[in-house]
């Protein structure tokens, strides 16, 4: 690709620290592997001494190939990676670190489950609010200090969340182990106590380029000022606009910041967007200028011929999913972008039974399948103790659903021995529990005889489940419908699985896709005709988030709606402006269309346009 004008300048930047503002489709990418190529081929500057930081593995590897096939090399001795590899590259030469020692992520999570169970929390979503206390660990260990005393936390109560994080602190201490805030924190303190190891990285790398510097946070913009600092040769690309991951630790006021430091950068603005039509790119600007601490950028399309952009307001989700049924049928390649992973549960489950094939490739890091609902857990503690295991976490799931009116004082061991429960019931006079609790004994043994289908069926109807979710919704006064529709997927997944062991195991595993009965990671046979794991379906379902950096011929965003996006938890004028921001990178990831459609009605509730809508 020839270089367009302010590509070529910024390229062509030799000495001294350098900020490009590069727009969506402005070809930040390849500005970058350009600009490694110049300093080493133009420049001379050595190989060794160029260290590219990326936000992702697989950010730091399409790059590094894209430079090698530029450069037609096999090989470079130019390091490419993220920063989570520097920070432990840097601890392993001098404190001899070794990647066992780096929690990993399902310990983390296992941890979190066992506090709930330790506190005796329970909670519904529990992966969701998981998911939510480790990303606010993480955002707390971020701050500096004095901020940690006041800081507010929104997934749990405070009280709890405080206990939580004091024994994750004392876990990690205990187990010798860090997470990447304690790799962090670590590096920053090293090179800033350490004079001969920061000279000695500071020297190493003479020229440091950095990809989506709007995604990093105070903390790792402060280790890289101490290892510029002395030539200050420092090349940041990214987009303010483009900030999305807040609940990560990431400030689109950084970007603000390197201005501030380094006052005398050079500023150079990629304002060209080769990926979208004029029409997607101008109502992406307008949407985008109703944020106001941000670096102005007036951006304009490469091809500004194309469609308008659609905008389309529905009665009901059915309409809506039935429109983008018939729409994709045309084969034509569409992303579906949905603000959450259980956004698009509706158009999934239409789809598959109209036999339309999509895939969802891109939302397996994004969040947990219909699977990891708390719904699922439940009926998985059902079989688990059907089957003769007796741990206490399971038992204490599903104890009171339906309500049994049973205390966790009678579960203190972590196995559970009915025999002793019995007992203590028995010692307390305790007539009706007794009765109760015979009564779920009884009906696990009937479960424990069953096949799966037949299994969840006793469980919801005669056990009682469905009529305990009904419940559940009038008293959280919340529609029944999507609960109930998640049961009937759970039911509609055993069906071709004939014992209880089969279908858990298929669950843990992970193989089995969130809207359709089949295993999908077991054999091409296994796939379902309608739906794939690949790149052979012309339909992409996923979130926002997880589109960012993916460029699609047609885009439609569904349910645009206040509450959904903007989510219903964002109130500040800091969480609405991220929400624009999240809107904007989903609407420039469409090349040629770009449908946006709202609806009126949701689970019988009635919505409102979002606001997003109106400001395009």
């Amino acid at each position: 690709m020839a270089l367009d004008q302010i590509q070529y300048k910024a390229v062509r930047h030799f000495n001294g620290p350098a900020m490009i503002l590069a727009g969506p489709g402005s070809g930040k990418t390849t500005v970058i592997t350009h600009r490694v190529f110049s300093l080493i081929n133009d420049r001379k500057v050595p190989d060794d001494e160029i260290l590219v930081i990326t936000f992702t593995k697989m950010a730091a590897v399409e790059m590094k190939e894209r430079y090698l096939k530029m450069a037609n090399l096999r090989f470079t001795p130019v390091d490419f990676g993220t920063f989570h590899a520097v920070f432990f590259m840097i601890l392993r030469d001098a404190c001899g670190f070794k990647a066992t020692d780096i929690v990993k992520v399902k310990d983390q999570w296992d941890f979190v489950k066992t506090q709930f169970s330790m506190y005796g929390v329970d909670v519904r979503d529990e992966n969701g609010v998981i998911s939510d206390i480790i990303s606010e660990i993480a955002r707390v260990k971020s701050l500096p200090d004095e901020k940690i005393q006041e800081y507010c936390p929104v997934s749990c109560e405070r009280r709890l969340f405080v206990s939580i994080f004091r024994e994750y602190e004392h876990w990690l201490e205990t187990s010798h182990m860090v997470d990447f805030e304690d790799m962090m924190k670590k590096t920053y303190c090293l090179l800033r106590n350490t004079p001969d190891i920061l000279n000695k990285w500071q020297n190493r790398y003479r020229y440091v380029l950095i990809d989506e510097f709007q995604d990093a946070s105070p903390i790792q913009f402060e280790i890289v000022k101490m290892l510029v600092m002395p030539h200050q040769n420092i090349f940041i690309v990214g987009d303010d606009d483009q900030s999305i991951y807040g609940f990560r630790g990431a400030a689109p006021g950084v970007m603000q910041e390197f201005k501030k430091s380094f006052p005398d950068c050079a500023v150079y603005t990629l304002n060209i967007n080769y990926r979208s039509t004029g029409s997607v790119v101008k109502a992406a600007t307008r949407l985008i200028n109703n944020n106001r601490d941000r670096f102005y950028k007036d951006l304009k399309a490469y091809n500004d011929m194309g469609e308008d952009v659609v905008k389309l307001l529905f009665e009901s989700t059915e309409e809506e999913v039935k429109y983008i049924s018939d729409l994709v049928s045309d084969k034509k390649p569409t992303a579906v972008l949905t603000r959450t992973n259980s956004g698009a549960v509706e158009l999934r489950r239409y789809l598959l039974k109209h036999g339309i094939s999509f895939k969802k490739s891109e939302c397996k890091n994004d969040g947990e399948n219909i699977f990891s609902h708390w719904i699922a857990q439940d009926i998985t503690a059902y079989f688990n103790l059907a089957r003769g295991e007796r741990a206490r976490r399971d038992l204490l799931r599903i104890i009171n659903k339906p309500s049994r009116y049973i205390s966790r004082q009678y579960f203190m061991e972590k196995d559970v021995d009915f025999d002793l429960v019995l007992l203590r019931m028995k010692q307390g006079n305790q007539d009706r529990l007794i009765k109760n609790m015979n009564s779920l004994m009884n009906d696990l043994r009937c479960i424990s005889s069953m096949p799966p289908y037949a299994a969840i069926n006793y469980i919801r109807k005669k056990v009682g489940y469905d009529a305990y979710i009904y419940s559940y919704c009038r008293k959280e006064e919340i529609n029944s419908e999507l609960f109930m529709s998640i049961l009937d997927i759970l039911q509609d997944s055993s069906r071709n699985f004939s014992t209880l062991e089969q279908w858990i195991n298929m669950v843990s595993d992970g193989t089995i896709s969130d809207d359709t009965r089949y295993p999908l990671k077991y054999s091409e046979k296994s796939l379902p005709d309608n739906c794939t794991s690949d790149s052979v379906s012309n339909v992409n379902i996923c979130t926002m988030h997880s589109s960012k950096g993916l460029e699609y011929e047609r885009v439609i965003i569904i349910d645009a709606n206040e509450g959904i996006t903007p989510y219903n938890k964002a109130v500040s004028k800091e969480e609405i402006e991220e929400e624009r921001r999240l809107f904007y990178v989903a609407m420039t990831r469409a090349k040629k269309n770009l449908i946006i459609c709202s609806v009126k009605r949701r689970n019988n509730k009635m919505l409102l346009p979002s606001r997003f809508v109106k400001e395009i």
